[in-house]
């Protein structure tokens, strides 16, 4: 079986950009990403809207059983992790409970164990032999930074 959950972004500002992670229907976190750019600008750079499969992988830098996001084109090592600025995320995509739209900032990641939730949720699919994909959206009408256009989303299936 095919588990999804989806990300949805909130519009993007100049430097970070929020979202909702739902776990296959239900709410569970709020996100924290690098903002939308229509030229991928190395550890500036949002990962193009569309649908990724899910896996854990081992991680240099967040250890092992780190969720990972498979071929996300023109983009290496993209993790969900937990941090507090954009500038932890180089593409990668954050998770907390509370924002700071001010500040660009997330917190409780790691100290609410949201990270370790997720986590589970994947480990128990997997261990029900479902694969699970993250569907990620933009916020309608967003705009890249850099160019201006409309971040049109790639066909999510």
């Amino acid at each position: 079986m095919e588990i999804e959950w989806t990300l949805q972004r909130r519009a993007s500002s100049t430097t970070w950009m929020f979202g909702d992670l739902d776990c296959a229907g239900a709410y569970s976190c709020r996100t924290l990403e690098d903002e939308l750019r229509e030229q991928k600008l190395m550890h500036e750079t949002a990962i193009p809207a569309g649908r990724y499969e899910l896996e854990f992988v081992d991680s240099s830098r967040f250890g092992r059983e780190t969720i990972g996001l498979l071929d996300v084109a023109g983009f290496t090592n993209i993790l969900i992790h937990a941090g507090n600025r954009d500038t932890d995320t180089s593409g990668c995509i954050i998770v907390g409970d509370r924002i700071d739209e001010i500040a660009g900032q997330i917190s409780g990641g790691t100290a609410r164990k949201i990270l370790d939730r997720l986590k589970r949720e994947l480990q128990a699919a997997i261990e029900n032999d479902d694969r699970v994909f993250l569907v990620i959206r933009n916020a309608p009408g967003d705009r890249f930074v850099d160019s201006g256009h409309i971040a049109e989303a790639k066909e999510i299936g």
